[in-house]
């Protein structure tokens, strides 16, 4: 299996090929803004992942984390944050998908 930033940096590559000239303009401004405040440090800390299981909704392409957030002091709020991704099949290669479903295979 490879690497989650190999993993991650192949999923990258694969949605950006499918965007329009603007949209990759936008796509490239705001990965490069994140990237800047990920050098500043913005985001060191310590996030805790629990996988939980979907009640309402059983396709295997939709994955649910509940993600347990110690923000950085600016942004503290002390608040949990439940993530649902579904990648409709009609939508995404299958090249995308599985990519997508390795990187997120990688934090359990």
């Amino acid at each position: 299996m490879k690497d989650k930033s190999q993993a991650f940096g192949n999923l990258v590559t694969s949605k950006h090929r499918e965007y329009s000239k603007r949209t990759k303009t936008y796509v490239e401004h705001y990965i490069n803004n994140i990237l800047f405040d990920a050098d500043l440090g913005q985001f060191d800390y310590e996030p805790s992942f629990a996988s939980t299981p979907m009640s309402s909704y059983s396709d295997s392409s939709c994955v649910s984390y509940s993600a347990d957030q110690s923000l950085p002091p600016k942004q503290m709020d002390n608040s949990s944050e439940n993530i649902q991704l579904h990648i409709p099949d009609d939508t995404a290669t299958e090249e995308t998908r599985e990519t997508l479903l390795q990187y997120i295979a990688s934090f359990k």
